[in-house]
């Protein structure tokens, strides 16, 4: 009686450790089968049961991909609203960099020079601050404004002097304005870094705006 359920003992765990292992080798399945033999030979009453079923019988358990159950708690959906900010934001701060190289180079007054390196610096700040929230949420960046953005471009830096104070003045005055509505927006964003980026940039923008007016 002791052998028989040593026995079933060793079936029951030998089955559970196929199903949870989801495979066995062979030489586990003969071990297995000799210790029965054995045990048959051994006990008159285990010579007359019916044996369990082989773990070679039981049915082949589904395969579980592990990597199938893991979530990346970091991948969460970004919203669409605050990923088309985060792209246009992007294209405008690499817009205003190219802009302010070309008010040092071709401007005609120290006021538009001074204005170039000003965009040089606090664009540059934000734009490194856009691609770390935007790497954070996975998203592909542009590398150069859009195409609107550079044919623009290219027509401001035909000018020189004069002229072309004039017209930078113009399209920074037109592109600041379309700024400060969409970082005003943003702010109310329900993406929260791209909130916080909007209220910690906003009056910069503001700032810059009020400043490209007065050299009108």
């Amino acid at each position: 009686m002791k052998n028989f359920l040593l026995f079933l003992n060793i079936s029951i765990l030998g089955g559970l450790a196929y199903l949870f292992s989801g495979s066995t080798t062979a030489v586990e399945q003969d071990q297995a089968t000799a210790l029965a033999t054995t045990l048959r030979d051994e006990s008159p009453l285990l010579a007359s049961a019916t044996l369990p079923v082989t773990l070679a019988e039981l049915h082949e358990p589904a395969h579980v991909n592990m990597s199938d159950l893991i979530v990346d708690l970091d991948e969460k959906p970004v919203d669409e609203v605050a990923e088309k900010f985060l792209t246009t934001a992007i294209e405008a701060r690499i817009m205003d960099l190219e802009q302010g190289r070309a008010a040092q180079q071709r401007s005609a007054t120290d006021a538009v020079k001074d204005y170039g390196t000003l965009m040089l610096r606090d664009q540059n700040i934000m734009l490194n601050e856009l691609r770390a929230i935007a790497a954070s949420k996975h998203i592909t960046l542009p590398e150069a404004p859009d195409a609107k953005q550079q044919e623009a471009l290219a027509t401001l830096q035909q000018q020189d002097g004069k002229a072309f104070d004039k017209k930078f003045i113009k399209m920074m005055i037109i592109d600041h304005k379309r700024d400060v509505r969409k970082f005003r927006k943003a702010t109310h964003s329900n993406d929260v870094d791209v909130k916080a980026f909007a209220v910690k940039y906003l009056p910069v923008v503001e700032a810059h705006l009020d400043y490209i007016q007065k050299l009108k």
